[in-house]
């Protein structure tokens, strides 16, 4: 039987490692309520949707979704992947998976947030320099485009609808912005395309640019 000894980082941490090196985030964002850029390629279906491969749409990934317990219950447990590779009981990404979530997934708006453990050393060392810490939710999903519409001055060109987590990744830049990254201090204390999955990986900066907007 092996014994766990906490070592807080700085007070009001949220990051405990044990005696094994493992390192535990009782809670991080995985995702957030967002208006984010696609190429056509990257939405499921979007040949039979007649979308244009390499044009962008505007999904929106809204709150009643994110807070559905079909959602929420599609993220416990999930592999952490160093960046994005889909990971599937039959054919697992075992070379690049470094942690898994906890079970402990929950809405708190705008974020869909559970804890995280990672157990390759490699990983938490990028982590604790800060050389990468940002997160990527990758996702099944139904794209929606009946139901479009606008919020907060954003037009948007679908809705993104019953979600279902495959794996979370560790970045260098998440499309869902820098709000959802591996948390350090307490919360409350602070002032694609793969196999159909939704990457939250591209910023929107980096598509205008990309695009020449």
């Amino acid at each position: 039987m092996y014994a766990y000894e906490t070592l807080a980082f700085d007070r009001g941490s949220v990051r405990e490692k044990d005696r094994n090196g493992f390192l535990h985030v009782k809670i991080s964002p995985l995702t957030r309520v967002q208006v984010a850029p696609y190429y056509g390629r990257e939405i499921p279906g979007f040949e039979e949707l007649g979308l244009e491969r390499d044009k962008i749409y505007y999904g929106y990934r809204p709150e009643e979704e994110l807070k559905k317990e079909s959602t929420i219950n599609s993220v416990n447990g999930i592999p952490i992947q160093l960046r994005h590779h889909a990971d599937f009981a039959d054919n697992p990404a075992k070379e690049t998976r470094i942690g898994a979530t906890g079970t402990e997934a929950t809405y708190k708006s705008p974020f869909l947030m559970n804890s995280l453990h990672f157990f390759d050393k490699k990983a938490i060392d990028l982590i604790e320099s800060d050389a990468m810490k940002e997160l990527s939710l990758a996702y099944r999903y139904k794209p929606d485009f009946k139901s479009s519409g606008e919020i907060n001055g954003q037009k948007y060109d679908f809705t993104m609808r019953d979600l279902s987590g495959n794996h979370l990744a560790l970045v260098e830049k998440g499309r869902a912005g820098r709000e959802v990254l591996v948390y350090d201090e307490n919360p409350n204390s602070q002032g694609g395309i793969m196999d159909n999955l939704a990457l939250d990986s591209m910023g929107f900066d980096q598509i205008k640019k990309l695009v020449g907007q």
